[in-house]
C-alpha cells in the first residue's frame, strides 16, 4: 500500500518536477528482484565458523582489533572457549572482550 500524494505538491513550481504519472494516477516503485547474495547464514552456522579458532594472549601482549585499534592485553581469565581478556585501547579505555568472538589479532 502507498500514501496518496501529499497535497502540498501543488504548491512546488511545475518547471522543476519530473513527474512520472500513469493514466490511473503515480507509478509505483519498481519491485525488487532476487539478489544473487547467499543467505543469511544460521545460529549453528555462525557457532561452527566462530568457535573454530580462538587467540591465546597472556598479559603484557599487543593486539589489534578491527575497531579499537592497537591494545595492551591487562587481564586474562577462562580458557577454550570461556577465555576473555581485558585490552586496554588507549583513548577506547578498557575492553573486556571473549577472546572466541573478538576480532583481534595478536602482533
Amino acid at each position: 500500500n502507498y500514501n496518496p500524494p501529499s497535497r502540498f505538491l501543488d504548491e512546488i513550481p511545475d518547471s522543476i518536477i519530473d513527474w512520472n504519472k500513469s493514466e490511473s494516477g503515480f507509478i509505483a516503485p519498481p519491485i525488487k528482484r532476487k539478489s544473487s547474495t547467499p543467505p543469511p547464514l544460521s545460529r549453528s552456522q555462525v557457532k561452527k565458523n566462530v568457535t573454530a579458532q580462538s587467540i591465546v594472549l597472556s598479559v603484557g601482549d599487543r593486539v589489534s582489533h578491527d575497531t579499537f585499534g592497537l591494545g595492551t592485553v591487562i587481564a586474562v581469565s577462562g580458557e577454550g572457549e570461556k577465555a576473555e581478556a581485558t585490552i586496554n585501547f588507549g583513548s577506547y579505555g578498557d575492553k573486556r572482550l571473549l577472546l572466541r568472538y573478538a576480532p583481534v589479532d595478536k602482533l
